[in-house]
């Protein structure tokens, strides 16, 4: 009898293991996923490649800036569009994935990015740097994963070593 008792608990020690693991893998799975479309992004930036990087946007991405102003997908597509053309040098671009949670086709990343770029205004060079924290929302869609919403919670930004004010 003791046989059969022990054999049953492992049974459900086992079960109870493979359901953790099976809610547990899909998560990092999509994490790396997810993680591997920022890499894209990353990538997109360095080459200027506008059209793959805003291939990883919703067509109806909104993004919420730190003073609660919301831009939608076409104004930010404007905005990354200005910086590729002005950006001469990306010096540093980085991203890392601090907290992540995912739900069937929804997942949501807290991300911390830095980027320092030398860009072009008005002719003259300066160096512009970037350390942001945002909550980015994500929808799987029949073509992958896409970022849906962005909310801005943390935006430092100089130029040529000053503070920039946030609109």
């Amino acid at each position: 009898m003791k046989f059969r008792a022990i054999s049953g608990l492992g049974v459900v020690l086992f079960c109870l293991t493979a359901a953790a693991y099976s809610q547990t893998q899909p998560v990092e799975a999509i994490r790396q996923e997810i993680k591997a479309i920022y890499m894209q992004a990353d990538a997109a930036t360095k080459s200027r490649d506008i059209s793959r990087l805003l291939s990883h946007y919703s067509d109806d991405y909104k993004l919420v800036l730190h003073s609660g102003k919301t831009l939608r997908f076409a104004q930010v597509a404007d905005y990354l569009h200005w910086q590729l053309v002005a950006t001469k040098e990306v010096k540093e671009l980085s991203f890392e994935i601090v907290r992540f949670s995912a739900s069937g086709d929804n997942a949501t990343a807290e991300v911390k990015q830095k980027e320092t770029l030398v860009v072009v205004i008005d002719g003259a060079k300066h160096t512009l740097v970037s350390e942001q924290i945002s909550t980015d929302v994500w929808k799987k869609t029949p073509k992958g994963w896409r970022l849906k919403l962005q909310t801005i919670k943390q935006n430092l930004m100089s130029r040529d070593g000053k503070p920039v004010a946030q609109g």
